[in-house]
């Protein structure tokens, strides 16, 4: 039914099958995936919540609450779940990355490069990462939080990773 965008018919059918098998953890995730796809976000934040609670060591669980909460403007709430989620995989890149960005936008800049940093030990060919790094060590108010040189060397390292074909990562 979601290939159609039937999200509503969705929420509908994984509801029934909720049903019949309330327990089933993998149906309630189904269902607040349903809820999501139909723009009920609250509701999918209440059953994701509820699902965390029962399984806070789910990683995926706690990340998927995590973008509910970025997604319904909560940010603090969000950057809890990342740091949580980091806790949980400490090696995945990605959330390393994501919670870099989260930090940032909140003004917690120490926080978001050591963040991007580790997301960066993690993978250091991210051009994502390399160029998060690179405008924060450029960028940043705190002058002990700034690194021209540093900034530079990353910059023309994203560059060359990228062929130099991403005009905004040496701007």
């Amino acid at each position: 039914l979601p290939i159609l965008n039937r999200f509503d018919d969705a929420v509908d059918a994984s509801r029934a099958a909720l049903a019949a098998k309330p327990n089933l953890a993998e149906l309630r995730l189904n269902f607040a995936h349903a809820l999501l796809r139909a723009k009920k976000t609250n509701d999918a934040a209440l059953e994701l919540r509820a699902l965390a609670a029962e399984r806070p060591r789910d990683p995926g669980l706690v990340l998927a609450l995590a973008r509910v909460e970025l997604g319904r403007g909560n940010t603090n709430e969000a950057i809890a779940g990342f740091l949580a989620a980091t806790s949980l995989q400490p090696d995945n890149a990605e959330t390393h990355f994501q919670l870099g960005l989260l930090l940032d936008r909140a003004k917690q800049k120490a926080e978001a490069q050591r963040h991007y940093r580790e997301a960066l030990r993690l993978n250091p060919d991210s051009v994502r990462a390399l160029n998060a790094v690179a405008w924060s060590l450029a960028t940043c108010e705190d002058e002990a939080l700034r690194g021209g040189p540093e900034s530079v060397r990353l910059a023309e390292r994203a560059a060359q990773l990228t062929g130099s074909a991403n005009a905004i990562i040496l701007d």
